[in-house]
């Protein structure tokens, strides 16, 4: 009985069309490990773990938008980098999964918008910039709530 042996001859992978989601996510990994001051064996670590290991080379790759993240995935890398999975997915939010959704769960004809597969980037722009302004204008509002001021004589 005799078995064969596959080789691939050194022959180069294909390159992995990434969507404008899964960029959005590479970049926001990468910001968030650099803002947690993580190395990749860090990050490695922390990621098992969780329960979802992924290797040193591959986080590079993820960073690097060479590798796709799977659901699990996700939720494991923003479980470790301290932010939900939302944040991953919209990319560049300098607030938390729940401020964006009280921001946004208001306005129900944007969320529809948001959702339509059209025009994708232009609505998650939009979003971002309506979650922005609200939380702006919330933090605003309890300033001014607690009698504090610009000036500081508050």
């Amino acid at each position: 009985m005799g078995f064969v042996i596959a080789y691939s001859g050194g022959m180069a992978r294909p390159e992995i069309d990434l969507g404008p989601t899964t960029r959005r996510v590479a970049t926001d990994v990468k910001r968030l490990r650099e803002l947690h001051g993580l190395s990749f064996a860090e990050l490695e670590r922390r990621l098992a773990e969780a329960g979802r290991p992924i290797p040193s080379l591959g986080l590079r790759n993820i960073e690097a938008g060479k590798r796709r993240i799977d659901v699990d995935e996700l939720v494991a890398l923003a479980e470790v980098l301290e932010c939900g999975p939302v944040t991953l997915l919209i990319g560049g939010l300098d607030m938390t999964d729940h401020e964006f959704r009280d921001a946004i769960v208001e306005d129900r004809p944007a969320m529809v918008d948001f959702l339509r597969p059209e025009d994708y980037e232009a609505n998650v722009e939009r979003m971002v910039e309506r979650a922005r302004e609200a939380l702006r204008d919330r933090t605003e509002w309890e300033r001014q709530r607690d009698g504090g001021s610009d000036r500081g004589d508050g």
